[in-house]
């Protein structure tokens, strides 16, 4: 039987359907500045690793985190979640700026 790699396992959990009593958003705002899903953060205590936004879960108990796909130099390699917290820096987005005539 051959063994599986890395590559080939994927964490589907970014797809699962949250529970109906889950409030779940695709933006919120840390420390003034609006992040939506695709933002990158960096997490404290995650050493230097960035990663990508997916979604803001808060339960009715009052209990919240977010939703993130960890990144390596640009590809996406797992998705975790942490309270909301441990952001320490939302990164800016890199968009060209439309020119105006």
């Amino acid at each position: 039987m051959p063994r599986k790699t890395a590559a080939k396992i994927v964490n589907p959990s970014p797809h699962i359907p949250p529970v109906l009593d889950w409030i779940v958003s695709e933006t919120m705002t840390v420390n003034g500045r609006n992040v939506e899903s695709g933002t990158e953060l960096s997490i404290t205590g995650e050493g230097g690793t960035r990663f990508v936004f997916v979604r803001h879960v808060t339960r009715p108990d009052g209990r919240e985190w977010i939703g993130v796909m960890e990144t390596y130099r640009g590809s996406p390699q797992a998705y975790r979640s942490f309270r909301p917290g441990r952001i320490k820096t939302v990164h800016r987005l890199t968009k060209t700026r439309s020119k105006t005539t």
